[in-house]
């Protein structure tokens, strides 16, 4: 893969996630900003890219995607090759992977973003209803998938990160925690500091 370009809008945007596994791969990448008090990602040339407006989207020599979902997953297919950041496929450890990439992609997410766009009883109520079992999980392991960090922190760290501006883990330890040691990696720093986390 070569003369990767990442386009995005803002430090918390969804771009955090894929910049975040890049890092975590050592790969070399360009970043191009959209302007979004303009409109940018919503007109002119950008729209060759993702005629829907949305970013993050990444354009190679010889591809161009969006949905961090999916670029993660491709970014995952083509350069983990060691297994790092994600199971081999033939593995009981691969369907596990999926389900909780997909819930911190869009269960977990919507939660979010409810409760921080809100803030209210019900939001709360729901957020909370995944917190507390999730607490329960990680009393017992250090990430996700185990003892092993992998992608699946990724999309749920970028989760937590946003949450701890308007929300305190103080009563969930574990899942305190696991914030705390996953945006402490060096390929989280930036988006960490752009949450204001510590």
């Amino acid at each position: 893969m070569t003369n990767l370009t990442l386009y995005w809008l803002i430090p918390k945007d969804r771009s955090s996630r894929v910049r975040w596994l890049l890092r975590e791969l050592n790969v070399e990448f360009s970043e191009q900003q959209m302007n979004a008090s303009i409109g940018e990602h919503r007109s002119g040339d950008y729209l060759n890219i993702n005629p829907f407006g949305k970013v993050p989207a990444i354009v190679t020599d010889n591809l161009t995607l969006s949905e961090s979902g999916a670029i993660l997953l491709y970014l995952l297919e083509t350069l983990d090759t060691e297994h790092r950041f994600s199971p081999r496929r033939d593995t009981e450890l691969w369907p596990i992977f999926l389900q909780w990439f997909l819930w911190g992609l869009t269960t977990f997410e919507s939660a979010v973003f409810a409760f921080n766009g809100n803030q209210g009883d019900k939001e709360r109520a729901n957020l909370e209803r995944f917190l507390a079992p999730l607490d329960h999980i990680l009393a017992s392991q250090d990430y996700l998938l185990g003892d092993t960090f992998s992608a699946v922190d990724i999309t749920c760290g970028y989760d937590f990160g946003l949450l701890s501006a308007n929300y305190d883990l103080a009563s969930y330890p574990a899942v305190q925690a696991f914030v705390s040691r996953v945006l402490a990696r060096p390929a989280a720093k930036s988006f960490a500091k752009a949450v204001g986390w510590p």
